[in-house]
């Protein structure tokens, strides 16, 4: 975890890769396929703007993150935060469809051996806990996502730019989006901790 003088560091490295273009990009509908994808795979669990990393870690996992909040500089907050994660359900739905079809779909039969996602699916039992961390930080991310597009949505009768109330929780949308895309590196670096842990 970071000092309080390590966050500032941090939130000012951030806070200087956004540069919106001033697009206004609707992300509710990407928002609620995102939604889709984590609640169906969820449910597979028994009992790209692509976020590409090396097995067992992500080598720099701060690194990584600002690598993507300067890829998605030109786009809002809403905006960073939901394309990230948009990156991450493509490769978290692909791993649990993998996962979920292999034994009953020739496709993902020869993708799952690619993979060797069989040798995974054994040690189930061993790798729950793992399986139930990745899928709480996934909701929290998700609840993240949607409170900092709720809050951009919001409309001016309810809160005004400018007023106390607006300035007070707009100062802390940086580090929520931060702290989201931080925690998709993470489950990205876990999801490919457990192909490497069959790899072995």
């Amino acid at each position: 975890m970071f000092s309080t003088s390590d966050d500032n560091v941090v939130l000012n490295q951030i806070v200087a890769t956004h540069a919106p273009d001033g697009r206004d990009i609707d992300v509710k509908p990407l928002l609620l396929v995102i939604k889709d994808i984590f609640h169906l795979a969820t449910s597979i669990i028994p009992g790209e703007a692509q976020i590409s990393c090396k097995c067992y870690g992500i080598g720099d996992a701060y690194g990584t993150t600002l690598a993507v909040f300067n890829t998605l500089s030109s786009y809002s907050w809403d905006a960073k935060v939901v394309q990230a994660l948009a990156a991450f359900s493509v490769s978290y739905g692909e791993f649990w469809l993998v996962a979920q079809l292999y034994l009953s779909n020739p496709l993902a039969k020869s993708v799952a051996i690619l993979k060797q996602l069989p040798e995974i699916m054994e040690r189930f039992d061993y790798l729950k806990p793992k399986y139930e961390a990745i899928t709480n930080l996934v909701r929290a991310m998700l609840n993240v996502t949607s409170c900092i597009v709720d809050f951009k949505e919001l409309p001016a009768q309810y809160i005004t730019h400018g007023t106390p109330a607006y300035d007070k929780t707009n100062v802390l949308i940086p580090t929520a989006a931060y702290w989201t895309i931080r925690s998709v590196v993470a489950c990205a670096s876990q999801i490919i901790g457990l192909i490497c842990m069959s790899n072995e």
